[in-house]
This record gives C-alpha cells, structure tokens and sequence, in this order.
C-alpha cells in the first residue's frame, strides 16, 4: 500500500484503520488519532507538516468543530492545503503568462522578431504547465468524489469511530467466557 504513495497520481486509500493520502505535496497515513505526513525532502515534510498542523488548530477552534472526527478535520485541512498550493502555482504561471503575452503583443520597434520568436517558444511549457495543474486539481476532486460516492470506503474512513467500537467491544475469548459464566450461574441458581 505505501507503493501509492511513490506515485505521482494523486490518491486517496481507505484501508482496514487508515487511510493513505497523496495530493501532490502532502502525504502521509492517517490514523484515528494522528496523521503522519512522508515524503524524501525532510525539509519540505516538515513544512508541510507545520502547515497542516496550523490548519488543524485553526479548524479546530472553529465553532462546532468538536463535532466533526479527527479524521475529518485532518483530511480538510489536507485538501485546502493542496488546493492552496495548486493557486499558488496557478498565480505564478498567470504572471508568466502575462508577461508573455505582453512581449509578444509589444508593437515598439525595439520589440524584434527574434525575441517575439522566443518568447512563442516559451508558450508550450506554460501550456503544459497549465494543463497539469489543470488535471492535477480535477483529479483531487475526483478521488474525494469517488470516496464520498463509496458507502464501503466513507465508513472505513470513520477511523475513530472504528476506534472507539473497538474499544468497547471486549476481546471474544472474554465475551464467551463472560456469556458462559452468566448460563451457568443461572442455571445453578434455577
């Protein structure tokens, strides 16, 4: 499972008691009561990591917060992460477009063929740079979609409700035995 996490298509994987997430800059597994976040650029974890934690405590002391699971609020405060940063980007390259676009739109005479000709050649990077930030934003929403439209996969995201049921369901050997000393005493008692 953590091979999901090695590529570079955006997922969301509910598994038995976690859930793996890539959405491009962060990823991680997330449990019942914590998330860990992975990835090779320690640095760049980290940061990633504080941000998340800093959306989490802000989520956190929003009105009616407590009502919502740990695991809610994490993968929110994930997914608004990674849509921030798909802005980000996005803003970058509208800058680099515009510029673009106003070189090659300059009438001047000092604006000449030549530089009008490489700055056409610049337009295709841009173009396929906008197009995966293009696919890289729909595909974000699609996993989520499909989840949310998975009543197998929304319930096993539920991690800290699957927690707690644990929690509170005694290990069979104990209920058996439990179960048997309860029959046996009443029908000694009868």
């Amino acid at each position: 499972d953590v091979r999901l996490l090695r590529s570079s298509t955006p997922v969301l994987a509910v598994r038995p008691g976690f859930v793996l997430f890539d959405l491009g800059e962060a990823k991680g597994v997330l449990l019942h009561d914590r998330v860990v976040m992975v990835g090779s650029d320690r640095q760049k974890v980290r940061t990633i990591g504080e941000e998340v934690q800093h959306r989490l405590d802000a989520l956190s002391r929003a009105d009616g917060a407590e009502e919502y699971p740990f695991e809610v609020r994490v993968l929110e405060a994930v997914y608004e992460l990674s849509f921030t940063l798909l802005e980000q980007s996005l803003q970058r390259l509208t800058g680099l477009i515009n510029d673009l676009l106003t070189a090659l739109t300059d009438s001047s005479p000092a604006q000449s063929d030549s530089r009008r000709g490489a700055a056409l050649g610049q337009l295709l990077p841009l173009q396929i740079s906008l197009n995966d930030l293009r696919t890289r934003a729909r595909r974000l929403t699609e996993i989520l979609q499909e989840v949310l439209e998975n009543e197998d996969e929304l319930a096993g995201m539920c991690l800290s409700l699957l927690e707690r049921r644990k929690q509170s369901v005694p290990p069979a050997g104990i209920a058996t035995a439990a179960a048997t000393a309860a029959s046996s005493t009443a029908a000694d008692v009868s």
